[in-house]
């Protein structure tokens, strides 16, 4: 897990698992790319699921 991924689940984990890709850019000051390749391979792996602009942790 990248130094990213963690800074990504560490957030979701503090806004009850669930936040939207702005939220997660504007507030953790990730560029949107850099975000999307992220969610991608988190969602492989997965850790979280994502619907249009909404992310949520997976259980």
């Amino acid at each position: 897990m990248t130094k990213t991924e963690a800074l990504v689940l560490l957030y979701l984990e503090n806004t009850d698992g669930r936040a939207t890709t702005d939220d997660i850019v504007d507030d953790l000051s990730i560029n949107k790319i850099t975000l999307h390749s992220i969610l991608l391979r988190m969602i492989g792996q997965g850790r979280i699921e994502r619907e249009g602009e909404r992310v949520t942790l997976t259980a």
